[in-house]
């Protein structure tokens, strides 16, 4: 993959659209997005052999954009990321599809989960550095976001769309967890 990374990387470059000084951060740039593309393809397949494709959309969606935002566990190695990423959205939609939730359980596990995610400190990414104020506009940003889930899980809860309070759940139970674990690790490191 860093192969084809380096490949995009001196294509764009070669054809000036971007500078010398900005290579590394393309290439950086590229092999991450070839593999979270990698991640979604596989975790789509074994969605759609479960077939519960929209449920792994909504977890993808939720889980990509609280990650990037408050961070979580961080591997060294693709392949070790990989494994764990696709091995616990697999774990998720099993457990979405055998254990669904009561709505009252699903709205609390969301609840718990997002006041977490906004209390507990988020962790850096050892590959890309924070300021301050970056940190202050993610937090705003995760409020937002926070704000709008707690709003559709009471219209879920309303509609008694379970499935769909139980993916939200599930997801965001797994992010809390991930920023807890990946800050555990970065105190012990």
């Amino acid at each position: 993959m860093e192969k084809i990374a380096k490949r995009l990387t001196a294509y764009i470059y070669r054809n000036n659209i971007i500078s010398e000084e900005e290579v590394e951060s393309y290439q950086y740039g590229f092999l991450i997005g070839l593999e979270i593309l990698i991640w979604i393809g596989t975790c789509l397949f074994i969605a759609l052999c479960m077939k519960m494709v929209f449920e792994c959309m909504l977890f993808i969606i939720l889980f990509i954009f609280f990650r990037s935002f408050v961070g979580g566990i961080h591997l060294q190695k693709f392949i070790s990321c990989y494994l764990l990423s696709s091995g616990v959205t697999s774990l998720g939609l099993a457990l979405i599809r055998c254990y669904p939730f009561n709505k009252t359980v699903s709205i609390a596990i969301i609840w718990i989960s997002l006041m977490q995610i906004l209390y507990v400190q988020p962790n850096t990414n050892p590959n890309r550095y924070v300021t301050d104020e970056e940190n202050i506009e993610f937090k705003n940003i995760v409020k937002k976001m926070i704000i709008a889930i707690m709003l559709a899980s009471i219209v879920l809860f309303l509609m008694k769309q379970e499935i769909f309070l139980t993916t939200i759940a599930v997801s965001l139970s797994i992010v809390a967890i991930s920023l807890v674990v990946g800050n555990i690790k970065n105190y012990v490191s």
